[in-house]
């Protein structure tokens, strides 16, 4: 997972296996989004974005719900 501006979620694909990919994230207000990219190896998948969202202190491990 990477992160994209400070109000987006961005996920990409860098393997040519046929999986998809997913994330978990939080928004600031609402928990326990999932976001999937199907788009295939070098696709990227971004979350709208909310400008009311802090950048995320925790770096690329955090986990939705986890109370950071």
């Amino acid at each position: 997972m990477a992160a994209g501006t400070n109000g987006a979620v961005a996920v990409k694909d860098t393997k040519a296996d046929g999986d998809e990919v997913h994330t978990r994230y939080d928004r600031r207000y609402n928990t326990g989004y999932r976001m999937n990219n199907e788009g295939g190896s070098g696709s990227s998948t971004y979350s709208a974005l909310d400008t009311a969202n802090k950048p995320d202190r925790c770096g690329p491990d955090d986990r939705p719900g986890d109370g950071r």
